[in-house]
């Protein structure tokens, strides 16, 4: 079955923007190198990724253009969150851009957009995580917290 791409007006688009999002930074006492592949490679990701309490199943991930993603969340008490998108951009030990879905949550197929920055400072990197187009500020606040919460296990990774 082939598959369609409906063109976003400029209307649409706009109003796509002045949704709410959020923008998260953090640094870190690791080179570049390390932090970007905590992101960038799949079995990194898979051991430190989610909010605290948290772990990944069923990780799908490799950071190339047009490719699809896809995780699965599973938190203490064992409710598995599946989330999935596709990557739109990836410059290496610099930014990725993908889109973000979940599909069993009240925003089950809601497309957000995640930008994920990478910044050297020495022997510093800073990590900057911005979530665009969420629907709402409830949306904000809960992927604030999710992702305050993940870059908290990332550091106790990086440690």
């Amino acid at each position: 079955m082939p598959q369609t791409q409906t063109q976003e007006t400029t209307t649409q688009r706009a109003a796509r923007e002045a949704e709410p999002a959020l923008t998260l930074s953090r640094s870190y006492r690791a080179s570049l190198e390390r932090v970007y592949a905590a992101f960038a490679k799949q079995e990194h990701l898979a051991q430190w990724f989610g909010p605290q309490g948290c772990g990944i199943e069923d990780c799908d991930w490799s950071p190339q253009v047009g490719r699809a993603w896809r995780l699965v969340i599973v938190h203490e008490d064992g409710q598995p969150n599946p989330v999935g998108g596709v990557f739109r951009e990836v410059l290496p030990r610099e930014r990725l851009v993908l889109t973000w879905a979940w599909e069993n949550t009240e925003y089950a197929g809601i497309e957000t957009l995640v930008t994920i920055g990478f910044k050297a400072l020495g022997d510093m990197t800073e990590v900057t995580v911005t979530h665009e187009w969420l629907l709402d500020e409830t949306a904000r606040e809960r992927h604030g917290k999710g992702w305050g919460s993940s870059l908290e296990c990332l550091a106790e990774h990086l440690a």
